[in-house]
């Protein structure tokens, strides 16, 4: 069997609201995918297997993302406009370090940072998708 590829993230950057979150140096992203469910149509005159009929809504899921945290730079820079604002909805976009990407609409929904003794200070945004999403390829 031939080896799989893996790609590294080294690279990889996210933008919201025409800011960018990579500019406080991004430590990890996050999809946690697109669901659809199903609702049970099991009836009594059902054998062997239940039945599902599908779902038409889809939820294209959210993205997280956490990164370091300069709390001087973050409140003197306009990037933190996007956490400090009122911006309902606007284009997410991750950017591959092979330069492909990843967009769509989305609204932040959490944002929340860490303080620890003698340690980093981290964040963590959650923006949650609201339509679509395209890919992009360099190629």
């Amino acid at each position: 069997m031939a080896a799989v590829a893996t790609d590294i993230g080294t690279g990889t950057t996210i933008a919201f609201a025409a800011a960018s979150i990579d500019n406080f140096e991004l430590l990890s992203v996050a999809y946690t995918g697109s669901t659809r469910g199903a609702s049970d149509s099991s009836h009594m005159g059902s054998s062997d297997w239940r039945s599902k009929v599908a779902h038409d809504l889809r939820d294209p899921g959210q993205i997280e993302c956490e990164f370091n945290f300069d709390q001087t730079a973050f409140e003197a820079s306009a990037k933190g406009d996007w956490v400090k604002s009122e911006v309902n909805t606007a284009t997410l976009t991750i950017t591959f370090p092979s330069g492909d990407t990843f967009a769509a609409t989305a609204v932040l929904d959490n944002f929340e940072f860490d303080i620890p003794l003698e340690d980093k200070m981290t964040a963590r945004a959650t923006f949650i998708l609201l339509g679509a999403i395209t890919w992009a390829d360099v190629a």
